[in-house]
C-alpha cells in the first residue's frame, strides 16, 4: 500500500478474477463504446494483428469498464479510453506521448523496467499507487499491467481502478481495531482492579465476620448472630460473582495460541474431576469418540466442565442425570457460513441431558451474563457459566446453540473449527 502519496514499489501477481468490477458506491453508468480514432501506432498494430481486428480491438479497448491506457514498452502513453479521461480529468492531448510514470506519485522510469521484468514470467502485474489527477489531486488506484501483442507491436496495457472507497473502509477498520485494542486494555486493567483491589476488602469482611462468629459468638444476641451470618453469605456470593467475571474477561484477554488438542483426553480428565459430583447425583456420562482440533486446551477443559456440570446441577429430582456427548466433522465451508471466508472443516459437538430442560424462548437468554431461569436458592451458581462457554466458543471462531424441552432435558450444540485459519492476537501469561 503506498504511503504518504508515494508509489508502492511492491508488486504482486494476480490473475484478476474480478477484472472489470468496481466498488458499488462509486460505480457509474457504463458509457457506450467510444469510437474516436486511436493513435497511429496503436491503430496500425491493431489492424495488422492476425488475432483481433482494428474495429474489434477499438470496441474492446473503449468499452472496458476500467480506465485503460496503452503504452509503448518504454511506458510512453499511446492511447487511452474514455474512462481514463473521466478518471484522470485530462484531455487526450495532455496525455498522449507522456511517460505513464508521470501519472503516479513518486514513480520513476525504473518502475517500467521492473514491470517488464515481472511480465517475463507472469501474465499480470498488480500494484497500488497514488494517481496524480489534473490539478494535482491524488487518487489511490489499483493498477493491473499486462503485455499486449498487436501484429508485430508489443505494448503495455494499464487498467486503473479507483480504490478510494476501499482505502476509506480500511481507515475505518484501523480506527475500529485501535478502539478495540484500547477497550481490551481497559478490560485487562479492570480485571486487575477486580482481582486485587476489590477482593481485598471482601477478604477482610469475610475474615472479620468469621472472627465475630467463632470468637465472639457467646457475646452476640440471636439477632446479631443472624445478621453476621447474612453478611458472610452476601460477601461470599459477591466474591463468587467477581471470580466469575474474572473468568469471563480472561477468555480473550489471557488467551494462548491455538495448538492441537485431543478432545477425547480433555473429556476424560473432566469426567475424572467431576467424579464426586457424579457419585453424589448417581449420574453418568456417555461419550462417543471426539476428534483432535486446534484450540486452547485450558478453555476446552472449562467448556466441557461447565456443560457437564450444568447437566448434573439441573437434573430432575429422583432421576439420575445422564449426559450424552457425541461429535461429527462437518465438511469444509466458509467460516460460520460466510462464503467469502477461508473454508474450514467444523467439529460439531452435541451435549444432551435428561434434566429439567427449559422453554424454547429462553434459548438465547440462558447465555446472558448473570441470567438465571431459577432462583439462586433452588440451584447454586452465579448464572455466568454458559456465558463463559459461548465466549470460549466464539473466541475459537465457532458457534454455540441451545435447545430444550421443559421436563425432558436440554441440548447444546457447539461447532468449532478443526483447524484455525489464524492465531489469537497475542499470547498471554497464565494466572
Amino acid at each position: 500500500m503506498p504511503e504518504n502519496g508515494k508509489f508502492s514499489s511492491t508488486m504482486r501477481i494476480d490473475l484478476l478474477s474480478e477484472a472489470g468490477g468496481r466498488d458499488e458506491d462509486t460505480a457509474e453508468e457504463q458509457p457506450p463504446a467510444h469510437r474516436r480514432g486511436m493513435s497511429a501506432q496503436a491503430q496500425t498494430a491493431a489492424a495488422e494483428s492476425g488475432r483481433i481486428g482494428g474495429d474489434d480491438f477499438r470496441a474492446l479497448f473503449h468499452g472496458i469498464y476500467e480506465a485503460a491506457l496503452l503504452t509503448s514498452p518504454d511506458g510512453d502513453i499511446l492511447d487511452l479510453n474514455i474512462r481514463a479521461g473521466q478518471y484522470l480529468l485530462y484531455d487526450d492531448e495532455d496525455l498522449l506521448g507522456r511517460p505513464i510514470v508521470d501519472l503516479f506519485s513518486g514513480a520513476g522510469p525504473a518502475v517500467i523496467a521492473d514491470i517488464r521484468q515481472s511480465l517475463e514470467n507472469d501474465r499480470f502485474v498488480l500494484l497500488q499507487a497514488y494517481c496524480v489527477l489534473k490539478g494535482g489531486k491524488l487518487m489511490p488506484v489499483e493498477v493491473s499491467v499486462s503485455r499486449v501483442v498487436l501484429g508485430r507491436e508489443t505494448m503495455l496495457c494499464f487498467l486503473l481502478r479507483d480504490i478510494t472507497p476501499r482505502r476509506r473502509a480500511e481507515a475505518r477498520l484501523r480506527r475500529t481495531l485501535a478502539e478495540l485494542r484500547r477497550s481490551n486494555t481497559d478490560l485487562v486493567q479492570f480485571a486487575y482492579v477486580v482481582s486485587h483491589d476489590l477482593q481485598e476488602p471482601l477478604r477482610k469482611i469475610l475474615t472479620f465476620g468469621d472472627m465475630l462468629h467463632t470468637r465472639h459468638a457467646a457475646e452476640l444476641s440471636e439477632k446479631a448472630a443472624d445478621l453476621v451470618q447474612r453478611m458472610q453469605s452476601a460477601a461470599t456470593r459477591m466474591r463468587s460473582l467477581i471470580e466469575s467475571l474474572l473468568r469471563l474477561s480472561r477468555v480473550n484477554t489471557r488467551a494462548k495460541p491455538f495448538l492441537p488438542v485431543d478432545l477425547d483426553r480433555i473429556l476424560k480428565d473432566v469426567i475424572g474431576d467431576l467424579e464426586v459430583r457424579l457419585q453424589d447425583t448417581g449420574g453418568r456420562v456417555e461419550a462417543g469418540a471426539l476428534p483432535a482440533i486446534e484450540a486452547e486446551e485450558t478453555q476446552m477443559r472449562q467448556l466441557f466442565q461447565n456443560l457437564i456440570g450444568n447437566a448434573l446441577k439441573y437434573h430432575r429430582p429422583g432421576i439420575a442425570p445422564v449426559v450424552r456427548i457425541s461429535a461429527e466433522t462437518v465438511p469444509a465451508a466458509g467460516e460460520n457460513g460466510d462464503p467469502d471466508s477461508e473454508p474450514v472443516s467444523m467439529c460439531r459437538i452435541t451435549v444432551r441431558d435428561n434434566g429439567i430442560g427449559f422453554k424454547e424462548e429462553d434459548a438465547d437468554r440462558i447465555f446472558g451474563i448473570f441470567q438465571r431461569l431459577h432462583h439462586r436458592h433452588e440451584y447454586e451458581g452465579t448464572g455466568i457459566g454458559l456465558s463463559i462457554c459461548r465466549r470460549i466458543v466464539e473466541h475459537h471462531g465457532g458457534v454455540m446453540e441451545a435447545a430444550g424441552t421443559p421436563g425432558q432435558g436440554a441440548r447444546f450444540v457447539v461447532s468449532l473449527p478443526v483447524t484455525q485459519p489464524t492465531e489469537p492476537g497475542q499470547e498471554m501469561d497464565d494466572d
